[in-house]
Formats: structure tokens, sequence, C-alpha cells
């Protein structure tokens, strides 16, 4: 019967049938599909390339206040042998990829000179955003007034709070070269300083 059966299927289709089982064998790859179907089969699929990381001026603002933040904070606690504002600066370098410079400080010590790599916010210190820097004239403790540099680290606004404020992140604050975390309230910060300026790198 089987036989019979065969001879009844056409010459085409039996001859497709042979190929079937050789390659059910592992026997017809080539044979049936071509040569080198069965190699480039084995091969893996290539994966998909990976986005390119975004430059330092394709971030966000936020985006780039983060990684200040981010690359402050890797210095806490620590000493850096740097002042307030060389430290900041060395922080925006790192932070930028090595292509942002803050600008040199105005002869009013709360400001910095024009630069086309920074921002500047309201002048109210509530406005102040993590990732920024304030450049002040602050208060010394022993009497007088000296410039000073720092991070905002956070900032505390809202019903509930035990008060308003921020924390900031920052050098030499106690003249030891030393950075640090330190909590004031607005209203202490401004009792503190004489006047200041809140920047952005861009």
């Amino acid at each position: 019967m089987v036989q019979e059966l065969e001879h009844d299927v056409p010459v085409g289709r039996r001859e497709a049938m042979k190929g079937l089982g050789l390659l059910a064998a592992g026997l017809g790859v080539e044979a049936l599909l071509g040569p080198g179907f069965a190699e480039a089969a084995k091969k893996p699929a290539k994966p998909k390339p990976k986005p390119k990381p975004k430059t330092w001026h394709e971030l966000t603002q936020s985006q780039r206040n983060d990684r200040i933040i981010v690359r402050a904070v890797k210095d806490a606690r620590t000493d850096v042998r740097r002042n307030c504002k060389e430290w900041v600066d060395d922080v925006v370098w790192a932070a930028s990829g090595n292509l942002v410079d803050i600008p040199s400080t105005a002869s009013n010590l709360y400001s910095w000179l024009p630069s086309a790599d920074v921002g500047q916010r309201s002048r109210r210190i509530r406005y102040a955003e993590p990732g920024d820097i304030i450049q002040m004239l602050m208060r010394q403790r022993g009497g007088g007034w000296i410039e000073h540099t720092a991070i905002v680290y956070a900032v505390y606004t809202g019903p509930g709070l035990p008060y308003e404020g921020m924390t900031f992140v920052e050098s030499n604050y106690g003249g030891d070269l030393h950075v640090q975390y330190r909590h004031i309230s607005f209203v202490g910060f401004l009792d503190q300083v004489q006047n200041y300026s809140i920047y952005y790198i861009l």
C-alpha cells in the first residue's frame, strides 16, 4: 500500500517530500535552501546600537542641575583643599564634561561677570532650586563681610514644615577647606547675608 500511495503522488511533490525528510535529518539544508543558509542561521542577530548619551547642552535645565548635585555630594564631608568658589568651579567643570567654567566674581563680591554659560534667577532666595549656585556677601563670625559661594542641595517650602529654608553643600564655610552640608532657614539666610545672586549653569 505504501508503494502504491507513493506512486500516486506527482513527481514534483515526491521530490519535495524527500527534501523535507533530509531537512528533518539535518542533512539537506544547503541542498534545499542554498549554500550559506545554515551558516547564516547560526549567526546571532546584531544588537541594536545604544543611544548616544546627551551632551551637557542637550540636557534640560533640571538634568544639568541634577548632575551638579550628584557631582557635589561625592565630595561631601571630605577635605578638598579648595576654597568655596574654587571647589564649585571644579564641580561644574566635572559635571558638564569639562565644558563649563563659572565666571569670575564681580567687584561687588555678590555677583559674577556676564557669561553665556550661566543664567540668573529672581533675587528672592525662596525661588532658588536644587543645583543652583548662590554667590553671596556674608557676615563673618568675627565681624565684617566676606564673599562666599555655595551650591543649593535642597529647598524646603510649603505648609507643615518646621521652617522654610534650604540646605547648602559647600566648601570652606568654616575656613577649613572641607565640603559639608549646612541647613539654614530663609530668615536666617537673610539675616546673615548682605546681598546675593542666584545662578544656574546653562
